[in-house]
């Protein structure tokens, strides 16, 4: 492309007929086919200039009105041109990510924007203009096109992914034959995003056309969009990159729910399952979203989650960290939530209790601990009987727990074990192993695995030696 192409050329509005318009159009699109930047090899200022000026002047022109549709043979130079000035490697960062600061991430800002963000406003005008037929918009704007868009949602730069999601949009409303395949190429997105991708930097942008999407279902919903809130939309709570695209994800699944209130178990069961153990921050946006969902469901419906729901809670309670223990107790200030504890009051409190009890005797904040306290006294006005028992058996556990923690210091000193399946040759206290089998047989609580020594009868046993000067072959059993 010489520069003698740019020059000497007339404006489109002074081409009187509309043949003549689009035999322009069509030459000056190929002029704008090469990627020009002051940063790139080919740039200079001059040429910057002409092709600014030039995509300006196309944009111009698809805002106005027109009375003839586009023919067709403009449609494939301008997917063209587009295609090569859009289709490239976006600017991204190497490394990991730190996204406990989503709104300060560093950028890295495409060197030829000031013509990409032209060339994109060619393109989101040319497929919203009601002069352009779709059915020849479908012979260029391909199922290959669609999934390089795509693609490109990873830019760093805001300002492209903003463009991206007008465009894609357009495009969905428009092409009507195309929604399937725009629907399942993003769930696969999401997906590889998940699964296998350590970043990705559009699914916010994503989310909230999926919105838009969402919003124009017909009732009653497909399987298929049931299927893709369960498989795409609620896995999306995995990413360690959540918080950036929370708001957007929860504002998905509330419209879900809403056009089908049953959803919202399947929503909560995922929550429950991926609830994170030691990510405090993301923690503290499962318990807002909770309590949103919550409040979207009948208290009949809740039976079925009721369980993993209050024992995620409680675990919450307990946590160390003062925000997510706030966030938990800060439960009790909705009415909905207060209402369904007490409807299923025979599982919430026994989970909830003992995590406010052991926070009013040891957690370090005193917020936590103030709040710990009210909530107790709450739980005790709602169900008194209920509460004392509840209380009560609080209480025989923490005698146990720490009848154990004596025992078990006592017997670790007496065989003086330097690991779980080494022994030293000294004989325990019989007392203490036999106190500790009691304990085994009599409560299911400590059958587990507790700081690395199993309190479990056959497991206890195991450990024993046999004594010096007897039969090591016989293997006696410990009464």
């Amino acid at each position: 492309m010489g520069r003698q192409g740019w020059e000497g050329l007339p404006a489109l509005k002074d081409v009187p007929t509309f043949d003549a318009q689009c035999d322009l159009f069509i030459h000056k699109l190929s002029l704008c086919h090469e990627r020009i930047g002051l940063n790139l090899p080919n740039g200079n200022l001059k040429r910057e200039s002409l092709k600014r000026q030039t995509l300006e002047e196309l944009i111009d022109y698809l805002d106005q009105p027109m009375k003839d549709s586009f023919p067709m043979r403009i449609y494939p130079p301008l997917i063209s041109m587009v295609s090569a000035n859009v289709f490239r490697r976006v600017p991204t960062r190497d490394g990991l990510v730190n996204y406990s600061e989503p709104d300060d991430r560093s950028q890295s800002f495409e060197p030829a924007w000031v013509h990409v963000e032209l060339v994109y406003g060619v393109l989101q005008r040319f497929i919203a203009h009601p002069r352009a037929d779709v059915f020849l918009m479908q012979t260029v704007v391909t199922k290959g096109f669609i999934l390089r868009l795509l693609d490109l949602f990873d830019s760093e730069d805001i300002r492209e992914r903003e463009q991206l999601k007008t465009i894609l949009h357009g495009a969905y409303s428009r092409i009507i034959p195309l929604r399937g395949f725009i629907r399942a190429s993003i769930t696969n997105l999401f997906q590889r995003y998940i699964y296998e991708l350590p970043r990705f930097n559009g699914v916010a942008e994503l989310l909230e056309i999926l919105g838009s999407i969402i919003n124009g279902f017909a009732l009653p919903l497909r399987d298929e969009h049931k299927e893709f809130l369960r498989t795409a939309l609620v896995p999306l709570h995995v990413p360690a990159g959540l918080a950036t695209y929370h708001v957007q994800l929860s504002f998905c699944i509330t419209l879900f729910v809403e056009k089908d209130t049953t959803l919202a178990i399947d929503a909560i069961k995922g929550l429950c399952k991926y609830w994170p153990k030691v990510q405090s921050k993301k923690e503290v946006l499962f318990l807002a979203e909770l309590e949103e969902l919550l409040e979207l469901v009948e208290l009949e419906d809740v039976s079925s989650v009721v369980e993993p729901v209050f024992g995620r809670i409680a675990g919450s309670i307990s946590s160390q960290h003062f925000q997510v223990a706030e966030r938990a107790l800060l439960l009790w200030n909705n009415e909905y939530v207060v209402n369904c504890i007490m409807h299923y009051r025979e599982v919430a409190m026994p989970a909830i209790i003992p995590a406010l009890r052991d926070n009013e005797r040891r957690h370090w904040n005193q917020q936590v601990v103030l709040l710990s306290c009210h909530v107790q006294r709450l739980l005790g006005e709602m169900d008194p009987q209920l509460y004392d028992r509840c209380f009560n058996e609080d209480e025989r556990s923490l005698v146990r727990r720490e009848r154990v923690a004596r025992l078990k210091a006592k017997l670790s000193e007496d065989m003086n074990l330097t690991s779980e399946s080494e022994w030293s040759g000294t004989i325990p206290s019989m007392s203490s192993i036999s106190e500790l089998l009691e304990i085994a047989r009599t409560s299911s609580e400590y059958r587990s695995k507790e700081n690395g020594v199993d309190l479990n009868c056959t497991e206890l046993k195991r450990h024993l030696p046999t004594a010096g000067g007897e039969n090591d072959d016989d293997d006696e059993e410990v009464k």
